[in-house]
């Protein structure tokens, strides 16, 4: 975890003193609460971020408070108005109508991050949670300091995110060492890239540059490529 706060403290200085952890009463209240053992990385998690985590959003505008996830298993699980997954624990609420955020445990440390809703797990999001952390990190903090951006889509059925991480590498991007099967982080001298295609989606592709003219151009290539086509003109 001490290596996810410098990262994010290259990008904001002030990030260490915004994130508050949780208590180790508190989070081994969760883990009775929830009958399974916490994963070490979650745990850390917890005791860093437990209670503020300094805009770190991994819940989709939900809440990963360790007080409202104890409250969820308290309430909640417990009393039958909820079901959790199998083997699985629930690590952010989500904010009706979207999923909660579940890890599936087992013999892999790495516990692949779901949406999850009515005991199902529903779509994968991550291949970790580590993964996922520092990809919402890129995402939140490295991509916002290049001033325009858009976002490329298509609605192709085909799986087409092997091609697309192939096309940005070729034009120059650096694959980041947190990118996975889900998604595609990338960054050259003068821009950012993010590429993701969930199960059943097509593909997305968001591009931050220092000019609209320049996001643009690197659009270009994946829409000639991949039939991708610019969503909006906002920076985004």
């Amino acid at each position: 975890m001490e290596h996810f706060i410098q990262y994010v403290s290259q990008f904001e200085p002030d990030f260490a003193s915004r994130i508050r952890g949780a208590s180790e009463e508190e989070i081994d209240t969760l883990e009775r609460l929830a009958g399974l053992r916490l994963p070490p990385i979650y745990r850390t998690f917890l005791s860093r971020m437990g209670h503020a985590s300094g805009g770190i959003d991994i819940a989709f505008e939900g809440t990963t408070r360790i007080t409202e996830v104890i409250d969820y298993y308290q309430n909640s699980v417990r009393t039958g108005k909820a079901r959790v997954p199998p083997n699985s624990l629930i690590i952010g609420i989500g904010s009706p109508p979207t999923e909660d955020v579940a890890l599936q445990l087992g013999s892999d440390r790495a516990c692949p991050a779901f949406l999850a809703s009515e005991g199902e797990l529903l779509q994968l999001l991550a291949d970790s949670l580590e993964t996922l952390l520092f990809r919402v990190a890129f995402a939140t903090f490295r991509m916002k300091l290049f001033h325009a951006g858009g976002t490329y889509r298509n609605n192709s059925a085909a799986r087409q995110r092997e091609l697309a991480d192939a096309v940005a590498v070729e034009i120059g991007y650096q694959r980041q060492w947190f990118s996975d099967s889900i998604e595609f982080c990338g960054e050259r001298r003068d821009s950012a890239i993010i590429i993701n295609q969930y199960q059943h989606h097509g593909l997305a592709i968001r591009i931050r540059a220092e000019s609209d003219t320049e996001v643009e151009s690197i659009g270009s290539v994946f829409a000639q490529r991949l039939g991708v086509v610019r969503q909006s003109q906002a920076n985004g």
